[in-house]
Parts: C-alpha cells; structure tokens; sequence
C-alpha cells in the first residue's frame, strides 16, 4: 500500500509507515482529504479521519488483505471525484471533524466537543444524536474556507 500511495502524485504519506499501520493525506489539502474520506465511505468504506495534519489512517489486517485492490481503485476513483469536483464540500462527520481541526483556538474546540458530548450522552439527545450526526449544511462551506485560509496564511498554494 505504500508503494501504491507514493505512485499518486496528489498523495503524501505521514512519517513513515510502520508495520500494518500508515496514514496519508492529500498534498497541501488541494484536494480536501475529507471529501475524499466521504467518497469512501460512500462505498461503504470505514474511514479513519485524523487532524493535524487532516489526513485518514488505517490499520490494514491480514483479513482486510483479499479488500486491498478494491480500496485502492475506491481510493483512485475518489482522487478522480476530488478532482473533477474541486467545489466539493466534506459533509456529516467529515465537515465536523475537519473544520474543528482547523480552528486555531483550542480551548474553543476542547469547550464545544464537552457541549457536543453532554447534548450527545444525556437521557433525552437520543433522537437529536442523528440530527447532529449529519451536520448543518454550512459546516461543509466553513471548512473550505477555513482550509483556504490555512493554505493562505501557512503559504501554501
């Protein structure tokens, strides 16, 4: 799987892999890394999302070994997606998940995670739980601009 992620130009791996465990993430986030998470899971894929930096890990098993080449081609076929849909806007818990890890003041997203899971864990929220797994429509569009400003301000293109 290594060589197959260094064989894509858009990819880049985090640190180096080790045993059955990598992680990679789009260079410079052109192509939201979370866009493409959502396109796998869309297939029916579980995806690892993780931040700083926004990338998804896996942990590859030997049970997962006869699924490797159908990963890989989702995998290319999401990096295909992404690019033809540059405008695309991560959604449900991709959106979440990547415009948390993009805000700069970590005292507000540790605050907003303890409010999230309070709303989430309490007897009545088992109904509102859906509700808040999906997201409002805006946090695709506030990601994107937040991944924007990252790029613009970090110097990255």
């Amino acid at each position: 799987m290594q060589a197959f992620f260094e064989s894509l130009p858009e990819f880049e791996l985090i640190g180096e892999p080790k045993l059955n465990l990598l992680a990679y993430r789009t260079k410079s986030n052109k192509q939201d890394i979370f866009v493409i998470a959502d396109f796998l899971e869309d297939r029916g894929w579980l995806v690892d999302r993780q931040q700083m930096p926004a990338c998804i890990h896996l942990t590859v098993l030997p049970s997962n070994l006869p699924a490797i080449d159908n990963y890989m081609q989702d995998v290319r076929e999401a990096l295909e997606f992404a690019l033809a849909n540059p405008k695309a806007e991560a959604k449900g818990s991709a959106a979440i998940y990547g415009m948390m890890a993009r805000i700069p003041f970590r005292g507000m997203v540790e605050k907003n995670l303890i409010k999230l899971f309070e709303k989430l864990y309490q007897p009545e929220a088992e109904e509102e739980s859906v509700k808040l797994a999906t997201g409002p429509k805006w946090i695709g569009r506030m990601n994107r601009l937040l991944a924007r400003a990252d790029r613009l301000f970090s110097g990255k293109k």
